[in-house]
Parts: C-alpha cells; structure tokens; sequence
C-alpha cells in the first residue's frame, strides 16, 4: 500500500499516462512505514500498467470478473470526503481498452456517499464498490451474474 502526500502532475491520454508525474509519500513494509517516491523510470520494472497489460490479465475478458482494490480515475467509485477523484488511471485505462465483464473496487470507503451512487459503467464494463464508510456498518453487494445491473447495495 502506498500512501501519497503529494501530486504534482498527473494527467491521462488516450493510450497511457504520461511520465511527468511524482508520487511521494510512504509505502507499508511488514514491520512500518517507509518514506517512498515512485518516479516515471520504475515503471519500466514496477507498476500496475505493467502487469495488467501481460497474460493472462487479458485473456477472456468478455467473461471474467475482475476485482482490484482500487477503483479507476474519474469515476463514481474514486471521490474523497474532499471531492478528489484519486483512482487509478492505470485500472481505468485497463477497463476501457478491455472491456471486462465487471469490476469489483474498494478503497474509497466515502465514495458512495459522496457521488450517491455505487455503480459506473465504462463502455460495457459495470464497475461496482460496495463502499464501506467508516461508520462501523458492512456494506455489501447483492448480484445475479447474469444480471450484474440489478446489483443491490445492502447495508448492514
């Protein structure tokens, strides 16, 4: 987990990030947290883009469900107490050239409440959160397979 302080320049095109960006922030080890800077020269060994563009992320994905921590930029699922988007764009850029199935996220726990809605669709991609906020009650959801857009967000 990587916890970011500050973001200078970050922005989208159509095929992938740009490099001129500069996380800072800490990253959790096993035993604390560590001071981190995730620079553009790491991602030619370490970052999501990375690994969601090899086999078999990509394989079938008409017909898999995917389920990633973070939701994708721009989005219902990604909205902070503060009104930021801060999903991933890497997750968002994933979804739009392969059009999955469905998406799980989580991460945001406020998001729900700040955007009032639990679903997004990109293209024919249904991404979903139950959106868990810090309020001591499970949220969960309620989903036919078949039918993913009547999913149901109960709250416990």
């Amino acid at each position: 987990m990587i916890l970011v302080k500050r973001l200078k320049i970050f922005s989208r095109t159509k095929l992938r990030k740009t490099t001129n960006y500069d996380f800072s922030g800490y990253k959790s080890t096993r035993l604390s947290l560590e001071k981190f800077r995730f620079v553009p020269v790491m991602e030619k060994t370490d970052s999501i883009q990375k690994d969601l563009s090899k086999d078999p992320f990509c394989r079938d994905t008409d017909n898999t469900i995917y389920v990633f921590h973070s939701p994708p930029d721009n989005t219902n699922l990604d909205i902070t107490y503060y009104d930021k988007h801060v999903g991933s764009i890497a997750i968002r850029l994933f979804i739009e050239k392969h059009q999955p199935y469905m998406t799980l996220h989580g991460h945001i726990h406020e998001t729900v409440e700040r955007s009032g809605t639990y679903k997004q669709q990109i293209g024919k991609t249904l991404c979903l959160t139950a959106g868990n906020n810090g309020d001591s009650q499970l949220s969960i959801l309620v989903l036919d397979l078949y039918n993913p857009q009547d999913a149901k967000r109960i709250v416990i």
